[in-house]
C-alpha cells in the first residue's frame, strides 16, 4: 500500500478492531476457541501498521505465532499456508476429498484445506494436469483473487481503467488480471509508490503481516454492510430446510431453486429470535453444499449465544448469498439431543520416544461411523483435543493405530508454533472422528527427542 495511506489505514483498523466476534472452523463441524490471553510478539509492537490486523489474526486463530514469541511479520505465505488462511478466516466447512492437484498427495495435511479453498485460490495447468505449488510462497495477485472471491466483488470493464496508471500492470498474469483491477478498484488493494511511480507488484512475495491485514478487510466487510442490507420475506417456499434430530446434533439439508448465482450459504440460529437470519442473528457456519450437522457443543459466531447446549431449543434457517442479496429460507425450531455416548469408541493412547522422534499408538475401538483419527498436540493444554487445538495427522485407514511423529514435523493450528520441536514437552492425544462425534482419548506428555 503507499506509505500516505498507512495511518488512514491503521485509524480504520483500530476503530474496527473491536467489533469482531470470530470463532473459526478448522474441520467439518467443529470450531476454534479464540484465545483466552492477547498474544504479546516480540517484533511486533503497536506503533506497527499491521499491528491490529495481527493481533485480530492471531486471536481468532487464522494466524499463529511462533514458539519463541515472534510473529514474523515481514516472512512469506507459503502457498499451502494461504489455502489454510482462507479456510479458516471464511469459515468454510474441510473438505476431507481427494486431491485435485498433481503435486499434493491427499494425505498431506494441507490437502484437505486446498481442495475447501480452490474457490478462493489459484492454481496452475501444465499438460493438462492441474498443480498447486504448495511450497512455493503465495503471490500479492493470489490474495486479490482470494479477496474478490470472497467479497463477492465483480470484474470486468468497470474496473480495468483502475490498472491504468500501475506501470507493472503488464506483469500480472493473464488469466488474474481482472481480479487484480477489482481489487485497486474496490480500495482493497492499491500497491507502492517509488520514486513517483505506481506500482502493484502482483508477482511479489506476500508477507504475514500483509495477509493480516489484508484478510481483515474481509471481517471488515462484512460489518460495513450491515446498515444498508436489503431485507427478504421470510420463508420463500423456493428456499425449503428441513431438520432431522440426529445422535448429539441435528442435521439440516435444504433445497434452494433459483437462477441466480448462489456463492454459499451460512448456517443461522438463534434461542430468541423466531426469524433469525444473517448477518443480524450471526451465523454458525458458511458452507457451499446443501446440508450439514450441528452437533452439541459447535461454536456460535455474532448471536444471542456462543455454542449449542444439549436440551436447549433453537430457531434454525439458512441465508443463501447471491450477489449483494441475502435470502433465507423459513424457520425450524428444535431442540438439541442428549449428548452422545462415547463407551467403546474412545482411544486408549500411549506414546513412546524414538531416536528422532515419537511413536503414538491407540487402541481398536468401534469403527461403525468411524471416518478417521486427527492426532492432536498441545504444550499447554493437558487435554488437548480435535479440532480445539488443532492436529498433526488426519487418518483415514481405520486399520491403522499408531503413527510416527518427528522433529520438524508441520503441526497445524493450536499452540505448537506450526511445527514440532526437539527438546519441547507436548501434551499428545488421539481424537476419533464420528459422523456424531469427536471422541478425545486420553493425553500423556513427552519430550520430543533432541
Amino acid at each position: 500500500m503507499f506509505k500516505k495511506s498507512i495511518p488512514f489505514a491503521l485509524i480504520l483498523l483500530l476503530l474496527l478492531s473491536n467489533v469482531f466476534s470470530f470463532a473459526e472452523t478448522t474441520s467439518e463441524n467443529t470450531w476454534l476457541e479464540t484465545n483466552a490471553t492477547e498474544a504479546v510478539f516480540t517484533d511486533v509492537n503497536e506503533g506497527d501498521w499491521y499491528y491490529e490486523a495481527v493481533m485480530t489474526m492471531n486471536r481468532y486463530g487464522i494466524i499463529s505465532g511462533y514458539g519463541d514469541g515472534t510473529f514474523k511479520p515481514l516472512d512469506a505465505v507459503s502457498r499451502e499456508e494461504f489455502a489454510l488462511m482462507m479456510v479458516v478466516a471464511l469459515k468454510l466447512e474441510l473438505k476431507d476429498t481427494t486431491s485435485s492437484f498433481a503435486d499434493v498427495s491427499s494425505d498431506d495435511w494441507a490437502s484437505p484445506y486446498i481442495e475447501t479453498a480452490k474457490n478462493y485460490i489459484t492454481g496452475y495447468k501444465i499438460n493438462d494436469k492441474y498443480y498447486y505449488k504448495p511450497t512455493q510462497d503465495a503471490e500479492r495477485e493470489d490474495m486479490a483473487v482470494a479477496l474478490i472471491r470472497a467479497l463477492g466483488k465483480s470484474t470486468g470493464d468497470d474496473s480495468l481503467e483502475a490498472l491504468n496508471d500501475y506501470a507493472d500492470k503488464d506483469k500480472i498474469s493473464r488469466n488474474l488480471y481482472e481480479y487484480v483491477a477489482s481489487a485497486i478498484y474496490n480500495n482493497l488493494m492499491i500497491g507502492y509508490e517509488e520514486n513517483g511511480i505506481k506500482l502493484f507488484k502482483p508477482t511479489a512475495t506476500l508477507k504475514r503481516a500483509e495477509a493480516a491485514s489484508l484478510l481483515l478487510s474481509v471481517l471488515k466487510e462484512e460489518k460495513i454492510v450491515f446498515d444498508v442490507e436489503e431485507k427478504v420475506v421470510m420463508g420463500d417456499s423456493d428456499f425449503l430446510l428441513e431438520l432431522t434430530v440426529v445422535e448429539g446434533g441435528v442435521k439440516l439439508n435444504w433445497n434452494y431453486e433459483t437462477d441466480k448465482a448462489v456463492s454459499g450459504y451460512k448456517v443461522v440460529a438463534s434461542k430468541s429470535n423466531e426469524n433469525p437470519i444473517y448477518p443480524t442473528d450471526g451465523y454458525a457456519k458458511y458452507i457451499q453444499s446443501n446440508s450439514t450437522t450441528i452437533y452439541n457443543g459447535d461454536s456460535y459466531n455474532n448471536g444471542d449465544f456462543q455454542k449449542f447446549e444439549p436440551g436447549e431449543e433453537y430457531y434454525f434457517s439458512i441465508t443463501a448469498l447471491a450477489g449483494d442479496e441475502k435470502i433465507s429460507s423459513n424457520v425450524i425450531r428444535a431442540m438439541m439431543p442428549a449428548a452422545i455416548s462415547t463407551e467403546g469408541r474412545t482411544p486408549v493412547v500411549s506414546v513412546s520416544q524414538l531416536e528422532d522422534g515419537i511413536l503414538v499408538q491407540w487402541n481398536e475401538i468401534s469403527t461403525q461411523g468411524l471416518r478417521g483419527y486427527k492426532i492432536v498436540a498441545s504444550k499447554s493444554n493437558p487435554n488437548p483435543v480435535y479440532s480445539e487445538d488443532g492436529y498433526a495427522f488426519w487418518i483415514t485407514d481405520l486399520s491403522v493405530r499408531s503413527k510416527e511423529i518427528y522433529v520438524d514435523a508441520n503441526y497445524n493450528g493450536g499452540d505448537l508454533g506450526g511445527k514440532f520441536i526437539a527438546g519441547e514437552n507436548y501434551y499428545i492425544s488421539v481424537t476419533a472422528v464420528y459422523g456424531d462425534a469427536k471422541v478425545p482419548g486420553n493425553a500423556i506428555l513427552i519430550t520430543m527427542p533432541e
